[in-house]
């Protein structure tokens, strides 16, 4: 599918009236991209052929010799007659447009053929309520309307954009009903995204349709990047500092996706950088709930993630992780003007910077080539930031506030949401909090009435979280006050 890309610039933002650049996608595709006015005549931008043809000359020198004969799509896009390149640009039937809503629909008025085609809008929307009744406001009377939304690389339709919105928000104002922190909070959140099957599209489907947001929340497919992105969304709009983290195996050519979030908690006393992995820790069969009391893959440390790839027989790496030996670089070098700037520090260096910046503190150390703090901040800043990579949250703190969390989950569901020592033993076991015990093993412990070997790092931890949390009687008034909460509604239902 080609595409005609329009950027609306602000007038007199460019001494030129418009600006084109030529890219192949897919399979032969292309993408043209044009800066224009808001008065700007559409035709005229797509019949300025000279240029177009210059670009893609430009385009193609920059990937290899335009002169070899294999080179088909060279000679299918740049060779063409001013008739061709009219055919050609005439029906391309999908016309992207970002800028400032009221220069496009200012554009879309000046041009009213646009009307017939599809409009994309590409302002990568966020899913607030607020955002939507500006795009209806904007553009709710144009028929064929699409929009490319936040986490979203294909376009959506409207409709799909406001039940995205509607699944976020219904989320969002579910957890922020219960008095929740932060690490409660991520764990309530990690058990809603979760709770969905791993599925791979076919072969005749988009890739997309199981890494983008909407298709992700929508429909049956997702993997990795899906999970990461729901996540990230709702975690995000819960005002805590999350990142999708794109990791790659060199060697088996594969990458996968997680979430890198800090975690600021003044109830737990914790404070760092972890790592949850929705997908490693999800849903496996459809009447399969043992998943749910698993947590192997949720807060844990870099290091923790580190020996869980071993496990998966995987050598992932990440490009925006933070070392001593970057730290000891950064020292070591000027960087107290832009000029130095320039001459020593790599584009790479800067985002592994602003990476950490952004996560942990909401602020950008490096601005367009401009330092804002002083060097010994920077370092300061950055050892900070390592440091927080290396705070494992203890057994005892992650049970008392999963305790809380599964309490309010026990309320909603109590078939899949059990609440009892047993399942505090389970979550104990599965989620790597006792060394090296399989479930398997402590499951034929049990039924043989052996004695495990961490026995008692065990009754120490849920003794513990017992006496702290008075949860004998806590759990049988929990119990009992949703059998008379469910006697009350089948009297109102009868």
């Amino acid at each position: 599918m080609n595409y005609i890309s329009i950027f609306m610039l602000k007038d007199k933002e460019y001494y030129y009236d418009c600006k084109y650049s030529f890219k192949e996608i897919g399979k032969g595709n292309f993408n043209l991209t044009i800066l224009a006015y808001k008065d700007s005549d559409y035709k005229s931008l797509i019949s300025n052929y000279k240029e177009i043809r210059r670009e893609i000359k430009n385009y193609y020198e920059s990937l290899f010799d335009c002169n070899n004969e294999d080179n088909n799509h060279y000679k299918k896009y740049s060779n063409l007659t001013d008739n061709e390149y009219k055919d050609l640009l005439d029906n391309v039937d999908d016309i992207i447009l970002s800028g400032e809503s009221l220069l496009i629909r200012n554009f879309i008025d000046n041009n009213k053929e646009l009307l017939n085609k599809r409009i994309i809008i590409d302002n990568r929307f966020d899913y607030d309520e607020n955002e939507y009744n500006n795009i209806m406001t904007n553009f709710g009377d144009i028929k064929k309307l699409s929009l490319i939304s936040e986490g979203n690389i294909e376009p959506i339709s409207i409709t799909e954009y406001k039940q995205t919105i509607d699944i976020i928000n219904q989320i969002v104002n579910k957890v922020n009903q219960y008095n929740f922190s932060p690490l409660e909070k991520l764990i309530y959140v990690y058990d809603i995204v979760r709770d969905k099957i791993y599925k791979k599209e076919s072969s005749f489907e988009s890739a997309r349709s199981s890494r983008d947001i909407t298709k992700s929340l929508l429909g049956e497919n997702i993997v990795c990047e899906g999970f990461s992105r729901i996540f990230n969304e709702i975690v995000t709009k819960l005002d805590i500092s999350s990142n999708i983290i794109i990791i790659g195996d060199e060697k088996r050519k594969s990458y996968h996706a997680r979430n890198k979030v800090y975690i600021n908690d003044p109830k737990y006393k914790v404070e760092g950088i972890y790592y949850f992995d929705t997908t490693w820790d999800s849903k496996k069969r459809k009447d399969n709930i043992k998943y749910i009391n698993s947590y192997k893959y949720c807060a844990k440390t870099l290091k923790d993630m580190e020996k869980y790839n071993k496990e998966h027989n995987r050598d992932y790496s990440e490009s925006t992780l933070l070392n001593k030996e970057f730290i000891d670089y950064i020292n070591s070098i000027d960087i107290s003007n832009r000029y130095n700037l320039c001459l020593n520090l790599e584009l790479e260096y800067i985002k592994i910077i602003n990476h950490h910046s952004m996560l942990v503190d909401k602020k950008i150390i490096i601005d367009n080539l401009k330092i804002t703090e002083p060097s010994n901040m920077i370092i300061s800043d950055l050892n900070r930031y390592l440091d927080l990579y290396d705070k494992p949250i203890p057994a005892e703190t992650f049970l008392n506030a999963f305790y809380t969390v599964r309490k309010q989950e026990y309320y909603e569901n109590p078939d899949k949401f059990l609440f009892n020592r047993n399942i505090f033993e389970q979550v104990l076991i599965l989620s790597d909090f006792l060394g090296d015990i399989s479930y398997s093993e402590y499951v034929l412990k049990r039924i043989f009435n052996e004695p495990l070997a961490v026995e008692n790092k065990m009754n120490e931890l849920l003794n513990n979280l017992y006496d702290s949390n008075n949860a004998e009687v806590d759990i049988q008034r929990t119990k009992l006050t949703k059998i008379l909460s469910k006697i009350r509604d089948n009297k109102k239902n009868s």
